[in-house]
């Protein structure tokens, strides 16, 4: 199950509210010939129900008497849906319910995985009391069953805690996500196959910093592997998960072995870097478990003797970082038709230096993506098709397509610019062929578009307005023979 608190405002007296905005989506599947069994209560899930003998959903929600009253009250939307708003403005204020998670399949179940993303900083400790537990009060922990038929009581209880120090509340609004993960799999005595996780151990006492290495991986807690200063270097995070790397960067052989998905319970959250200048030409990533990384950036950035990407495995639906994940990558194939990308805000350089011959980007969702400079910059994809894009979000376009190969960038009405404010360079030293339709742009709060079109052999450039025509025809570096016209 994933809860998930999207947003919390805070106030003491003058101060601000607490207003929770929650939602939990059960998303149940029923494997076949691989895994074993799960279920996964996630924020904007999807229910797949395969076979009827797999059925675990939400039932009977109760209210404690005396919570606050809510603005939304707690609520099965769907079988597989719990959404509440909830805001708390005086210490001692709580918000408290009950809700059952029902086994009514004929398959047994047990608890596979538990997770907590992020935890609480001390600050926040101080004021703010969350918990998701059993109705007695028992911690939810690993294998734990649920049986066919039968049901466990799950109560989720929040509070503004009194009697602390005013000075200790917070003076201004607060975003703070919070995400408990609680994975149903089938039970291992009527599961054929292996678990969908791999869950490995940590012998000693777990840090910041602790190191863990098995097969090809090393892993920090509560780190993760960056680039600070031009030194390579694993940096402290707050999420309280794994950042892994790759122990051995110089070695050519193939990598088979998957990585842990848990260890000691706590989720594998960023792979940062993990394989950046790996020298080995093939992985496996069939089964990789990516379900909790939330970092995906320069992920492969500088790995050129993989041939192939073929990610269709992967779960990227917590994913907010992918700059630089193919950076300078020479595979002759990506695959990312899978990729769910809904919560990524970070696409820089993403495809920088690519070389693949095509790149199908159309199930992507780029309604969160706030950067996308030097996206596709010194790749030599012939055809950069972001119909789909939706841009509304995104501040920075800075030499998004420039120093190409790029010959067509197909955009539509989707492709919104209103929100950004420098697009220097976006297409210089790009070799388009005959037009470009930038009929979607909206430059009126673009500050920044100096050689835009720098040495760009796009003959003519359609516009929306005469906004934009001024302004791209007094912009520095405008290729003499270039025409700007609006269209009509």
């Amino acid at each position: 199950m994933i809860w998930k608190i999207i947003k919390l405002k805070l106030r003491y007296n003058h101060k601000r509210s607490i207003v929770f905005i929650f939602m939990a989506v059960l998303a149940c599947s029923l494997g076949l010939g691989y895994a074993m069994l799960s279920t996964q209560l996630s924020i904007e899930g999807t229910s797949k129900f395969h076979e009827a003998n797999w059925d675990v959903h939400f039932e009977n929600i109760q209210v404690k008497n005396g919570s606050i009253t809510p603005t939304s009250p707690a609520t099965i939307t769907n079988p597989t849906t719990v959404t509440f708003n909830v805001k708390l403005e005086n210490p001692n204020d709580f918000y408290e319910f009950t809700v059952d998670v029902v086994n009514s399949g004929t398959i047994n179940a047990m608890v596979g995985g538990i997770n907590i993303l992020p935890v609480l900083t001390s600050a926040q400790q101080e004021y703010l009391d969350y918990k998701v537990t059993y109705k007695n009060n028992k911690e939810i922990e690993l294998k734990q069953q649920l049986d066919a038929g039968t049901a466990e009581t799950i109560k989720v209880h929040f509070s503004y805690k009194e009697n602390v120090d005013t000075s200790l509340y917070p003076t201004e609004d607060q975003d703070i996500p919070i995400t408990v993960n609680i994975e149903y799999v089938q039970k291992e005595d009527d599961a054929t196959e292996v678990s969908p996780f791999k869950k490995c151990t940590y012998q000693g006492t777990l840090t910041q910093g602790s190191e863990f290495i098995e097969g090809p991986y090393t892993y920090h807690y509560k780190q993760e592997y960056q680039k600070i200063a031009d030194v390579a270097q694993w940096a402290n995070i707050e999420t309280d998960g794994w950042g892994v790397r790759i122990t051995d960067a110089t070695s050519t052989a193939p990598i088979t072995e998957e990585p842990c998905t848990f260890i000691n319970d706590k989720p594998i959250v960023s792979m940062s870097r993990m394989f950046h200048g790996a020298q080995t030409t093939s992985v496996d990533f069939s089964k990789f478990n990516t379900r909790y990384v939330t970092n995906m950036s320069e992920m492969f950035s500088r790995a050129e003797n993989i041939t192939q990407f073929d990610l269709s495995s992967f779960d990227t639906s917590n994913v907010t970082n992918m700059d630089g994940m193919f950076f300078r990558v020479k595979a002759q194939t990506i695959d990312v038709t899978s990729f769910d990308t809904s919560k990524v805000i970070y696409m820089s350089s993403m495809f920088h230096s690519v070389e693949v011959d095509t790149l199908d980007l159309s199930s992507f969702d780029t309604s969160q993506v706030t950067q996308m400079g030097t996206m596709f910059s010194y790749s030599n994809i012939p055809v950069v098709d972001v119909s789909s894009f939706d841009t509304s979000n995104v501040t920075t376009m800075t030499s998004m397509f420039s120093e190409s190969g790029i010959t067509t960038v197909i955009f539509s009405d989707k492709f919104k610019t209103t929100s950004v404010t420098n697009m220097d360079l976006m297409f210089s030293n790009t070799p388009i062929n005959g037009t470009l339709d930038l009929s979607s742009f909206d430059m009126t709060n673009i500050s920044y578009y100096n050689y835009i079109f720098l040495n760009c052999t796009a003959t003519t450039v359609y516009v929306r307005s005469s906004v934009e025509q001024n302004k791209l025809n007094n912009s520095s570096g405008k290729p003499s023979g270039m025409s700007i016209v609006i269209k009509s």
